[in-house]
Order: C-alpha cells, then sequence, then structure tokens
C-alpha cells in the first residue's frame, strides 16, 4: 500500500495528543517490530517509522489496522487517558475525534480500555465513510440512527438505515458505514469491547 494511499483519510488529532509516540509506546509494551505492526497492517515498515515519528499522519483505515495488529482500540492510540475509574463524563467533557478527510467525526461519550463497552455519537457527512474499505475486529456493534440515513456495507450484502432504526451485528465480519445521501448522518455506536 503506498503513502498516498495510507494518507488518504487524515483524522484531526488537535488537542496535544501525541498519535506516533502513542503507538511507539504502545508497539513496544506489547513486544511488537517495526516490521511486524507493518505487515500486520499492510503497510511499510518505513511508513510506521514515519507515523511513530510524527512525519506523516496516518489514515484512519491505516491507523485501525495499526490498532487491529496490536490488538487495542484505536481511540487508546488518538485519545487523552482518563485520570480515574470514574464513569460520569460531562457533556461538556466529552472527547471528539475528527476525520476530515473520511468526512468522519466521533464523538466519544465513553470509551475506555478498562471498560467493557464503548458508546459514541458518529456524524459522518455525505459521501462519508468509516473506512476506505470493509474491516473487521473482535466483539459486536450496535447502531441507532438518530438523524439521517446511513448504509452499512458487509462483503455480501449490505444494509441501508434511516432515522430510528437500529442494527446489531457481530464485528468479525468486514463491515464499514458510509453515507451516499445529501444529508448528514448522526447515530450511537455502542461498541463492545470497546474498539472499532
Amino acid at each position: 500500500m503506498g503513502n498516498n494511499v495510507a494518507a488518504a483519510i487524515r483524522p484531526d488529532l488537535s488537542g496535544g495528543v501525541n498519535v506516533g509516540q502513542k503507538i511507539r509506546e504502545m508497539r513496544k509494551s506489547k513486544g511488537f517490530s517495526l516490521k511486524q505492526v507493518a505487515e500486520g497492517a499492510g503497510v511499510s515498515a518505513s511508513l510506521v517509522s514515519q507515523v511513530e515519528n510524527n512525519r506523516v499522519d496516518p489514515s484512519l483505515s491505516t491507523l485501525r489496522k495499526i490498532a487491529l495488529t496490536m490488538g487495542v482500540p484505536v481511540f487508546a492510540l488518538i485519545a487523552e487517558s482518563s485520570p480515574d475509574d470514574a464513569s460520569l463524563v460531562s457533556k461538556e467533557k466529552r472527547r471528539r475525534v475528527n476525520f476530515p478527510g473520511g468526512g468522519l467525526e466521533y464523538e466519544i461519550i465513553h470509551s475506555e480500555l478498562t471498560k467493557k463497552m464503548g458508546i459514541m455519537i458518529g456524524t459522518l457527512q455525505p459521501g462519508g465513510m468509516t473506512s476506505e474499505d470493509p474491516l473487521a475486529h473482535d466483539g459486536e456493534e450496535c447502531l441507532v440512527i438518530l438523524k439521517g440515513a446511513l448504509r452499512v456495507e458487509f462483503q455480501q450484502s449490505q444494509r441501508e438505515l434511516k432515522k430510528g432504526d437500529s442494527l446489531y451485528f457481530d464485528s468479525s465480519a468486514p463491515h464499514r458505514l458510509v453515507n451516499p445521501h445529501k444529508k448528514i448522518c448522526q447515530f450511537y455506536l455502542i461498541i463492545t469491547p470497546p474498539k472499532f
């Protein structure tokens, strides 16, 4: 996979989170080499090194594949850690992760490594998607459409969801969310374990 593809959908990681450093620390703590992470993510070891040294912003798909290779939620690589084990998060303190190139934003309600599920509000702009290709990971997901409509694409089928609809599925089936419509779509995403 070339660097132009890997950097196609860049996350807005403003707010002081050093993604490269977090990836390097996570990789080393789990005993992975650069080559192992690169092979698992389907990218070059050079690209992983550039990401770790903050020379290249990873695409959403690349970031997800790196996280999946290391067995961690993608939010563990891009969000600040919660200082305590409290479950109360005021609306003003919700974290946001924005992937402008993919037309995707997540407002994180709850998503911590120590918990069993993650809850967030997703917003997909017209033409937006969660990844370039359907991806699989361990766990289960439930989507509830709050506004607009979207399509959930699996390898062999797809489901169209509109406001008020919900879909519960096994995340081990490769999937992605796409908004082919002219209006934004907002949805709850409940996921266990807390990764996407």
